[in-house]
């Protein structure tokens, strides 16, 4: 088992993916997954830039859904929504888990002012 640490350049997110990569199903599992969403890497190439490319779109995704509502998921809830959504291997693979998922980052509130011009 390998787990990763993911975070954002800020450190106001972060997750832990685990995968048993002595699990028969993993490299091919992280290949498909890799292998559905446009950009990438080309099918033959080694498994560590599908790896990489998948857990861009993988933490894109989770960060995505913890965000649609107010709601303040479960690590393991998200682990579902994340794997069970189209393009992922379903959330019942013993071979990759979504551990840890913090997010710290605050909603974005934009404030504007008029400065020059006339009303519409």
């Amino acid at each position: 088992m390998t787990t990763y640490k993911i975070n954002d350049f800020y450190d106001q997110v972060s997750m832990k993916l685990t995968v048993n990569w002595q699990h028969p199903d993993a490299e091919a599992g992280i290949r498909e997954m890799s292998m559905f969403w446009s950009g990438h890497p080309a099918e033959n190439a080694h498994i560590e830039k599908h790896f990489d490319f998948f857990v861009r779109v993988m933490a894109d995704r989770a960060y995505a859904l913890s965000r649609e509502d107010n709601w303040d998921f479960s690590p393991k809830k998200i682990h579902q929504l994340v794997f069970d959504s189209e393009g992922f291997c379903g959330s019942d693979k013993p071979w990759i888990r979504l551990s840890s998922f913090v997010d710290e980052s605050a909603d974005v509130d934009w404030e504007f002012e008029k400065i020059e011009g006339e009303k519409p």
